[in-house]
Formats: structure tokens, sequence, C-alpha cells
């Protein structure tokens, strides 16, 4: 008998969805293998979520019937002990010549096909079954776009991407499942278990706000939090409480939006949903004994010579508590964005002011992410343009054999720096190790613009013009080449200032750095390094001849 109806209370309002769509991709070749007169099966090649697609004929009411597995049996037959048993499809011939079908309702994980009253194209058919002309199994996963890839020379690392991919991509439904078959929940410790590489590796702009959605349309008005949403399933009774929610499951709904943010630097999601974050966080700690979470599925299906499934090896309560935590300290994230018109290194500032005034010296902090990474740049970002400065200078007075030409050479660097701050103001990016690249990169594209314009003024003096016209007739012949070296360069780089998706804030950073660093040294600096080269010059004559 079936399980009575339970009415539950109303969560949520109905809203049209914005998730991407799923969608089809047919796959995979058959090698075929006989298990008795009336079935074989088929290795479609491919583990997959998905259906099969058969083109059979025969008579009107006969049947052909399809069991899907990801496993065979040791007969040979498809087995699905560990996957949810029974799941076959059944398709009742028209008898209308080749019939083309497929199931519109289900799919499930699968490799191998068993078929059942049908024998293959070709083959003997004493029993005048239907014959099936072709089958195929339909890849079946949503459509979120993918924005990264990996290659390398290791063909077993190859190999393993592709094999977590194709897992990915069958557990990626119109919700994050565990696995494609079974119930088919979107349990939520997928999401966040799961999410750096999922957000890493596609573009999930239009599925995360519909998952956040879903959390919140389950949420209960206790604040709890349910493992999986939307909640299709309420797991009631003995050893069942543990399904119904867990910590390491609901705290998706206050982890995923920081990751969404960490990735895309989009705080939407934080905003929006922040007061239920809050309920769920006010509703553990009710919860809490001593601040201790003691509740839900903690360390599930831990691997052990015991039968898999609930924690063994490790307590519940060090599992739950720790979703609360960050490096096993009690802990509460921050993230901020500073007012228009101020810098991030004043917000910065601001905030280890404001800690330090209210929270004394009772809690510690960190910074992560992009803010980490400006507090450990800030302090070496001079030293790196000193020390670029510095070898680039020495260089040229070991060319020249001078102490004072390579000081005219040099004197564009200090714009480029100006410009590459700029930049960073400009496109409102933070001093990080990407600029700093970005610095080293300028410091040669620059010095290499004045390191032309003084050679050929120390070759027009050579030839016996004097100091201003040597400086001149340099800067008048070499302008045109840097200004088109220079430009191409500026516009070739461009693109990197509008750049989405996975790694757009390190290709933004460096461009930044580049593009304003190198068009304000080619618009200003190749003006007046002919000037500091005339006055240079003459104060190594002047000194030379007192000499």
């Amino acid at each position: 008998m079936a399980a009575p109806v339970k009415i539950m209370e109303r969560y949520g309002v109905r809203k049209v969805t914005k998730l991407t769509p799923e969608q089809i991709a047919s796959a995979c070749k058959s090698t075929k293998r006989t298990i008795d007169l009336s079935a074989f099966v088929l290795d479609m090649g491919q583990n997959l979520s998905g259906f099969p697609e058969i083109t059979v004929r025969g008579k009107r009411g006969q049947k052909v019937t399809l069991v899907v597995a990801e496993a065979l049996t040791e007969e040979g037959a498809c087995n699905q002990r560990q996957t949810g048993r029974q799941h076959y499809y059944e398709y009742t011939l028209k008898g209308e010549g080749d019939e083309t079908w497929r199931p519109r309702f289900s799919y499930y994980g699968y490799r191998y096909i068993q078929v059942e009253g049908a024998v293959l194209k070709g083959e003997k058919n004493p029993r005048k079954l239907p014959v099936l002309k072709d089958i195929q199994s339909c890849f079946v996963y949503n459509s979120a776009k993918k924005v990264s890839a990996f290659e390398c020379s290791n063909p077993i690392f190859n190999a393993a991407h592709r094999l977590i991919e194709k897992a990915v991509r069958s557990n990626m439904q119109s919700v994050f499942t565990d696995c494609p078959h079974r119930e088919k929940l979107g349990w939520l410790e997928q999401v966040h278990l799961n999410g750096p590489g999922l957000l890493y590796n596609y573009d999930l702009t239009a599925f995360a706000p519909q998952i956040m959605q879903n959390m919140a349309d389950a949420q209960h008005r206790n604040g709890a939090m349910p493992s999986t949403a939307p909640e299709y399933v309420v797991f009631e009774g003995p050893g069942m409480d543990a399904f119904a929610e867990s910590p390491e499951w609901g705290g998706a709904l206050v982890i995923f939006p920081y990751m969404y943010y960490e990735t895309y630097g989009d705080d939407s999601l934080i905003k929006k949903y922040y007061q239920n974050m809050r309920r769920y966080v006010d509703y553990l700690s009710t919860r809490a004994d001593n601040h201790i979470l003691s509740f839900g599925l903690g360390d599930w299906y831990d691997y052990g010579d015991f039968r898999a499934g609930f924690s063994r090896n490790t307590p519940v309560p060090l599992v739950a508590d720790q979703i609360n935590r960050y490096n096993m300290y009690s802990t509460a994230a921050v993230t901020c964005n500073v007012a228009p018109g101020s810098s991030s290194g004043e917000g910065i500032r601001q905030m280890e002011s404001l800690i330090k005034e209210h929270l004394g010296d009772e809690f510690g902090y960190e910074w992560t992410s992009v803010a980490y990474q400006e507090t450990q740049a800030g302090t070496t970002t001079t030293v790196v343009f000193v020390m670029a400065l510095l070898v680039a200078f020495l260089v040229l007075a070991a060319q020249y054999e001078s102490w004072t030409s390579p000081v005219a050479a040099v004197m564009g660097l200090p714009v480029a720096l100006l410009g590459a701050m700029l930049g960073c103001y400009v496109m409102g990016t933070p001093v990080s190790i990407y600029t700093q690249i970005g610095i080293i990169l300028l410091v040669a594209l620059s010095a290499k613009n004045g390191i032309l314009i003084v050679e050929f003024a120390r070759d027009f003096r050579a030839q016996g013009n004097s100091i201003r016209d040597a400086a001149f007739q340099a800067g008048h012949i070499r302008l045109r080449p840097i200004l088109m070296t220079s430009l191409a360069f500026v516009f070739g780089v461009m693109p990197l200032l509008f750049a989405t998706g996975a790694g757009a804030g390190s290709r933004i950073a460096l461009g930044a750095a580049v593009v304003f660093g190198m068009a304000l040294n080619t618009l200003l600096a190749t003006v007046y390094i002919p000037n500091f080269y005339e006055l240079m010059q003459k104060l190594q004559e002047k000194f030379s001849k007192k000499q």
C-alpha cells in the first residue's frame, strides 16, 4: 500500500524559472552480448544519465522491454542492485512500419541496456519478434555553458578529467543530484562541496539564482533548512530524521552565495537571501548544546569494513559543528564593498580599525580572497617597482658605459607606474600579484621606448650635432614607430579589461596595469624623454670638461 498523503505547509510562491534548460546529446555505439533466446545486453560504451532511443518494426501490440544499469551480474544481465530497482522502459508497438520512441518522463544512470522481446536487425528471428533497427543512448544534462578546459601531457589525468566531467554533467539536471538514479532529489551538500569546481567550470549565473530560490522556498518557518530543495519528500520516522535536516547539507544556504560572490564578484545572492541566511544561523544556535551541533548525517558514507551509510569513523558532532567553523575556529564571514569614491585600501584600513575598536584582542581575523592578496601585495609593490627599475638602470649603464644616459632612458617608468595605478582606480581593481606582473612588464616596455630615443640621440651627437639637435632629431624620427608599436600593444591587450567568466578578475587586474600604464607612458614620456636626454648629456659633458 502507498503511504498516506501528508498535508504540507505552503512554502514560497510560484515563480517563472530562469534556470538554463536541459539538453539531450545522443551518444554511444553498442557491443552485444547474448543472455538467452529472449534477451540480450548492449554495452553502450559510456556511463551517463539519460534514456535509450529505439527504432523498431513489428506487429501491433508486441512489446519491447529495456532494462538499463551501470553494472552487470555474473551471468551478464543488467544489475540494478546498487542503484534502485526495478527501473525499466516498455514500449508497445503500433504496427505502423518503423517506429522511433524514447521515454518522455524519466531518466536513469546507466551504461548497459538489456533488451527483452526483440532481435537486432540482420539476426535470425524464428519467433517473429520485433526487429530493433537502431538504438542509442541519449545523454541528458543541463545546458549550462562550459567555461573552462583542462588538458595536459599525462593521459591518465586527461582521462580522469573526462570521467569527472561526465559524472558532473550526469548530476547537473534541473537540480544538482547526488546520483542519477533512485529518487533524484536536490541534495544540498552537492551544491557547496562541489561548488568551487562547478562555478569554475560552468557558467552558473542562471542556475545559481534558481538553486537559491529553491532553498529559500524550502526553508521552514522556524529557520530550519531541509537537506533537499525543493523539498519534495519529508523524511520522518525512526532513523529518518537525520535525512530531514543536517547542517552539512543545509549549510549550503549560507556557504553557496559566498562561493558565488568569490567566483563572479556578484553579491546579489547574498543581498537577496541575507535574511534567510540569518534565520538559518539563528536556528542552528537553538539546536546547539554549548555551541556544539550534534545532529544530522555527519560524515555520511565513510569507508571501513562495515555496511556503508551512517558515519562510523567520525562522531556526528565533530562533522556537524565544523561546517560552522574556519580552520577549526568559530567564525563569522564578513563580506563588504567600499563606498563610492573610496579605494579598497581605505576600506581595508577602516575595517581593521573597526575590528580593533569594537572587538579588541579577544577576536582574531584573517583576510581572504582579493582582500588577502591586496594586503600582501600592498607592501611589496614598491619593492617590486624599485627592483625592476634598478635592474633596468644597471643593465643600461653597462651597455652605455655611462651613468647619465640610462637616467633619461628610464625616466618614463614613473609615468608608466602612475598609469598602472590610475588603471586600477578606474577599473576598480585592487593592487594584486597580477598588477605587479603588469608593472614588471611595463618596466620592459616603457624602458624600450626610452632606449630607442636615447640610442638614436647618442648616434646623432657622435656625428657632431649639437645636444639639442641630436635630442630633437631622435625624438622626431622615433615618434611614429613608438606610437605604432605602443598603440598596437595597447589595443591588442585591451580585451583583458572586458574579461568575463572564471578568472576574469585576474585578467582585468593585469589589463588595467598594462593598458593604462603603457598608454600614459606613450602619450607623455615619449615627449619629454628627449628633454631629459639633453639635460643629462649636458651635465655629463660639463662634468667631463672639468675633469
